[in-house]
């Protein structure tokens, strides 16, 4: 899985902790406290302060400046986005995001590493790290598709769905070896019963049932309460429908519409699955935003929801997307925990209503130094370059006044890093001074 993460992360800042240096770095070193959300939690407190020293490589690390920014983010973040992936042929993986106040909208994610470390990878915002996703492991399907699931179902009706969309892969293998392919499949209803819990049981993420009870985070704190009218779903959604065996004319099941489409659709082309919890630090709680699961296949990304009802139950809300669709919602889910739910828990840390979190990224804070502000062609509209005085575009002639503007230094909030205009002596941001 570690190769596969380290693609398409050429543009990206990433840094390499040994699993035995973070607690002299953290705790030591840096004497952060840390919180219950961070990805290093379970070891940081098992570390006795003072009890190792710090290591060459640890020492190096100190002095990256990047690492410096994430580092209190990391040991105690407010934000942290669980990543769970599996599947069909991808062994269990678990991806950490970290985001926090002292960086902005930058977000930090940590998964492990070869030889007892950790990877840390530095995105400057989240559409930065949407595109990493998706460009990683979703489906690059560009036409949409029939839904067969219906937008709301409770959990435990999609519970059964997805255990139909197993059998009929498994009744499908099961007629390949008995080289019985093209008869229709009939299945014995105690037969589907029976094998659902022991599919649950099973943990095999071979399966899509299984791959979701185990990737989708928190599914253990879900109250799941299974009732004979829960199945009736498959029929009323055409994953079966009620037939006889024409031998015996005993009650038998055969794939409808839907089961017969998404089983072949999952079958054929389905590798793996991610499961997405979003948690908030509300001063010393912890309160999970949203939880998800995705299934890539050849056809579609199927986005499942689960959403808590009134009634106790969760509810599941099911899209089949489209690549930009999903990375649409993926951004708008981030988007909102930022200017909702952490904006929020920052207003009731501070007591009362504070400033919204500066839009700052890494590469700001690194850069700014260098950046300066350009003129542009008022002809064409093209960038000029300092001391110019005709357009390389078009050739129009450049006013005095602006090739005096070219040459000035952009001013920067100390605080925030956000460019002010020129003659500021204070951040229209954030209101501290500008440089």
């Amino acid at each position: 899985m570690e190769k596969e993460l380290l693609e398409n992360t050429e543009h990206l800042h990433l840094i390499i902790l040994n699993r035995k240096d973070i607690g002299p770095i953290f705790l030591d070193f840096l004497k952060v406290t840390p919180n219950n959300i961070s990805p290093f939690t379970e070891i940081l407190n098992k570390y006795a302060r003072g009890t190792v020293p710090l290591s060459p490589e640890a020492e190096t690390l100190t002095r990256d400046e990047v690492f410096a920014s994430i580092a209190q983010v990391l040991a105690a973040p407010d934000l942290l986005i669980k990543n769970r992936l599996g599947g069909s042929m991808v062994p269990f993986d678990e991806i950490r995001i970290c985001g926090g106040k002292p960086i902005g909208q930058a977000l930090a994610l940590v998964t492990i590493g070869e030889n007892d470390s950790y990877v840390i990878r530095v995105f400057n915002d989240f559409r930065e790290l949407v595109n990493w996703w998706v460009d990683s492991f979703a489906g690059k399907n560009q036409e949409t598709i029939a839904n067969y699931i219906p937008p709301t179902v409770n959990l435990e009706q999609f519970l059964f769905i997805l255990h139909a969309v197993d059998w009929f892969k498994r009744e499908s293998y099961k007629n390949a070896l008995d080289y019985a392919a093209g008869q229709n499949i009939l299945v014995k209803p105690e037969d589907f019963s029976q094998g659902m819990e022991k599919a649950v049981q099973s943990r095999d993420m071979r399966w899509l049932l299984p791959a979701f009870v185990m990737l989708v985070p928190g599914f253990e704190r879900l109250k799941i309460d299974l009732q004979p009218g829960d199945a009736k779903v498959l029929n009323d959604m055409q994953f079966f429908n009620n037939t006889r065996d024409p031998q015996s004319q005993e009650e038998r099941l055969i794939f409808g519409e839907a089961g017969h489409a998404m089983g072949v659709e999952f079958m054929r082309s389905w590798l793996l699955a991610a499961g997405f919890e979003l948690s908030v630090m509300y001063k010393n709680s912890i309160r999970v935003t949203k939880q998800f699961f995705v299934a890539p296949t050849a056809l579609a990304n199927h986005f499942v929801e689960l959403e808590p009802s009134d009634k106790g139950r969760c509810l599941i809300n099911h899209q089949a997307y489209t690549f930009e669709q999903l990375k649409y919602k993926l951004e708008t889910i981030v988007k909102e925990t930022f200017e909702q739910h952490l904006q929020k828990a920052y207003e009731e840390s501070a007591g009362s209503q504070s400033q919204p979190c500066p839009n700052v990224t890494l590469a700001q804070k690194q850069d700014k130094p260098e950046q300066i502000t350009r003129a542009v062609c008022s002809a064409c509209g093209t960038q000029l370059e300092s001391n110019s005085k005709f357009c390389v575009e078009c050739g129009t002639s450049v006013p005095a006044s602006m090739e005096a503007k070219s040459d000035k230094q952009a001013a920067y909030c100390t605080s925030c890093g956000q460019e002010a205009p020129s003659g500021s002596k204070f951040c229209t941001n954030c209101g501290s001074p500008v440089k």
